[in-house]
């Protein structure tokens, strides 16, 4: 049970380097339920909101990224595939949110980069 959604909390999307910050998206978090709900299996954030010192000492982190405005995460899910988890998480952008938002696949992690961006984008170096 989560306290930001019927499956999420807070403590699962805050910045890593302890700092505890996190900035709520109501957006970002209807998206990341909604991925969760059409999946119909657990999503596990690894990274969520980052404040700018930690995302400054991320090799390759863009100065601009939707981390730090609370409207991105890194997600995997057990027994799924990073390449399976892009793959749903795409149609679900597609059919979902309008064709909208943000995704990655990180295949050296096996995660994959969500976030709720208004436009269209795939990483096309890791999608």
């Amino acid at each position: 049970m989560g306290d930001l959604t019927k499956d999420f909390s807070r403590w699962e999307l805050q910045c890593r380097c302890g700092c505890g910050l996190f900035v709520e998206s109501d957006e970002f978090l209807e998206l990341l339920q909604g991925l969760r709900d059409y999946m119909g299996v657990p999503i596990f954030p690894t990274c969520g909101t980052r404040c700018a010192k930690h995302n400054g000492e991320l090799p390759g982190a863009s100065p601009n990224s939707l981390h730090l405005e609370g409207r991105a995460a890194d997600i995997f899910a057990d027994g799924i595939s990073g390449c399976d988890l892009y793959g749903h998480a795409d149609e679900f952008l597609v059919a979902h949110f309008n064709d909208r938002g943000g995704l990655a696949y990180y295949p050296h992690r096996g995660h994959v980069h969500i976030d709720s961006r208004h436009t269209r984008w795939r990483d096309p170096n890791r999608g």
